[in-house]
C-alpha cells in the first residue's frame, strides 16, 4: 500500500500556479505593521462640518430664489401697471336729439 505514495515538501506547491496551503508552516512577518495614523479630526466633526455647510449652502440658494422670485413679480406687476390705464376714460353717450 505504500508503495506509490510520494513524500512532498511543503515549499514547493505540486502546480505551478498553485500557492503553498499548508497550515502548519508558521509565517514570519518580515517587517513589523505600524498601525495607520489616526485622522486629524474625529470623523463626527468632520460630518458635523459637512452638514452646517450644506445647511448654509441650501439657506442662500432659499434667499437667492427668493429674490428671484421678487424681482420677477414686481417686474410684472410693473408691466401692468403700464398697460392698464390708472383712470377711466370718459364714456362716449350718443345723445338723441330731443324728446
Amino acid at each position: 500500500m505504500g508503495e506509490g505514495a510520494i513524500v512532498r515538501e511543503p515549499d514547493k506547491p505540486s502546480a505551478p500556479d498553485v500557492t503553498n496551503r499548508d497550515w502548519t508552516e508558521v509565517k514570519k512577518k518580515e517587517t513589523v505593521e505600524e498601525p495607520p495614523e489616526p485622522p486629524k479630526e474625529p470623523i463626527y466633526k468632520q460630518l458635523l462640518e459637512l452638514i452646517q455647510s450644506m445647511w448654509r449652502a441650501s439657506g442662500t440658494a432659499v434667499e437667492v430664489a427668493q429674490d428671484i422670485n421678487k424681482m420677477t413679480l414686481q417686474e410684472r406687476m410693473a408691466q401692468q401697471v403700464k398697460n392698464e390705464p390708472l383712470t377711466y376714460s370718459d364714456p362716449k353717450v350718443k345723445r338723441t336729439g330731443g324728446l
